[in-house]
C-alpha cells in the first residue's frame, strides 16, 4: 500500500479546517466559562430589575459564574435591546424585556432599528400580568357597558404612558372591540399617567395589577375589567372582559428574555435551562408571584410562536388605529 505523504502546510490546512467544524461544539460545551450580562432597559428598582436580579443571582448559582445586571433605560426600553442587538451573539449578553420594547416598538416605528425576528433569539418567557383597565371613582358607572354608553353622551379621554406603548395599543384595541369613544391623551410615563385619571382630568387608563391594585383598593379609582383569562386573585372583584360581554379579548403583557440572533441553538438551550432553573427558585416565585405576575416557562419554540401570533394581531390594531411614534 502506497504511504500518503502530507506536507506541512496540507497538514495545518486540514487541522485548521478540523477546527473551525468543532468550534461551535466546543464553545457550546463549554459555556458558560465567564460572567452573563443580563441588559435590563428600565430604570433600578422597578418590576423588570427586580426580576433580573433574582434571576441573576440563581443562573449564576447553576452556571457556576457571575451573572450581572445591566440597566440601560430609555426610549420604551428600545435603548437596552439595541444594546443587546449589537452584541457578539454567544450568550454572554442577553436582555430582560417587556412587550413594549419587543413587539410594540418596531411596529409603531416606519424604520424600526431592530426587530425580534431579525435581530433577537427569543430564549423564554419569564413571566406574565394581564391589563386593569381602571376609571376615574367619580364616573357613575360600574360596567364596561355603562361606560361606553357614557363615551357617546360625554367627551371622556384615555391616558396612556406615551404613543405607541402598549398601554396606548390596548386601549385601541378597547375602543375598537367596544364601540367607546374616546381622546387619547399620553404623557411620559406609567405614573403621570395614573395620576391623571386620580386627579379627574382623563377617565380610563390600561395599566398592569400592581400599578392600579393600591388605588382601587383605597377607593380612589375603581376597576373596571382585566384582560387575562380568569379575574385575579389580588382583584377577585374586577370582572374579565369576557365576563364584560367582550369576547376574544384575552391580553397577557409579559417579560422574557432574548438574545442576539445568530446565537448558537446548543447555546440558546443551555441559556433557556438556566433561566427556568431560576425562575423555579422559591424566591423567584415570592417575589415575583407577589407583584401579581403569573409565572409559566415557555419552550424556546413557544416563545416564538407567541411572538408570531402576537405581532400579527399587534400589527393589525396599530395599522388600524393609524399608530406611529416616528417624530
Amino acid at each position: 500500500m502506497q504511504k500518503r505523504v502530507f506536507t506541512k502546510a496540507a497538514l495545518m490546512t486540514i487541522l485548521g479546517l478540523a477546527s473551525v467544524g468543532m468550534g461551535p461544539v466546543l464553545a457550546s460545551d463549554s459555556f458558560p466559562n465567564k460572567p452573563i450580562k443580563i441588559v435590563v432597559p428600565a430604570a433600578p428598582g422597578g418590576p423588570t430589575d427586580t426580576m433580573g436580579r433574582v434571576l441573576a443571582k440563581f443562573m449564576s448559582d447553576k452556571a457556576g459564574v457571575p451573572v450581572i445586571v445591566e440597566n440601560k433605560a430609555g426610549a420604551a426600553g428600545s435603548i437596552g435591546v439595541q444594546a443587546v442587538v449589537q452584541s457578539p451573539p454567544d450568550g454572554y449578553t442577553v436582555v430582560l424585556a417587556a412587550i413594549d420594547a419587543i413587539t410594540v416598538f418596531p411596529l409603531v416605528k416606519k424604520n424600526p432599528p431592530y426587530t425580534w425576528e431579525k435581530n433577537l433569539t427569543p430564549i423564554t418567557v419569564t413571566a406574565t400580568t394581564p391589563f386593569v383597565f381602571g376609571i376615574g371613582a367619580d364616573l357613575p358607572v360600574n360596567s364596561v357597558k355603562e361606560f361606553v354608553e357614557l363615551s357617546k353622551s360625554r367627551k371622556l379621554a384615555f391616558a396612556s404612558p406615551g404613543v405607541g406603548a402598549s398601554g396606548h395599543v390596548v386601549m385601541e384595541m378597547f375602543k375598537d372591540r367596544t364601540g367607546a369613544e374616546l381622546l387619547h391623551v399620553p404623557y411620559s410615563g406609567a405614573s403621570p399617567a395614573l395620576l391623571s385619571i386620580v386627579g379627574g382630568d382623563t377617565h380610563i387608563t390600561a395599566t398592569s395589577p400592581i400599578t392600579l391594585k393600591g388605588h382601587i383598593d383605597s377607593g380612589r379609582l375603581k376597576g373596571l375589567a382585566v384582560s387575562s383569562k380568569a379575574r385575579l386573585p389580588s382583584l377577585p372583584d374586577v370582572p374579565t372582559m369576557e365576563e364584560s360581554g367582550v369576547p376574544d379579548f384575552v391580553v397577557t403583557p409579559w417579560f422574557g428574555v432574548l438574545a442576539p440572533a445568530g446565537t448558537p441553538d446548543a447555546i440558546a438551550d443551555k441559556l433557556h435551562e438556566l433561566v427556568v432553573y431560576a425562575m423555579r427558585s422559591e424566591e423567584y416565585k415570592d417575589k415575583i408571584g407577589g407583584l401579581g405576575m403569573t409565572i409559566e416557562p415557555m419552550s424556546r419554540s413557544e416563545y416564538v410562536q407567541m411572538l408570531t401570533d402576537e405581532t400579527k394581531r399587534w400589527r393589525e390594531i396599530i395599522e388600524a388605529a393609524h399608530i406611529s411614534s416616528d417624530d
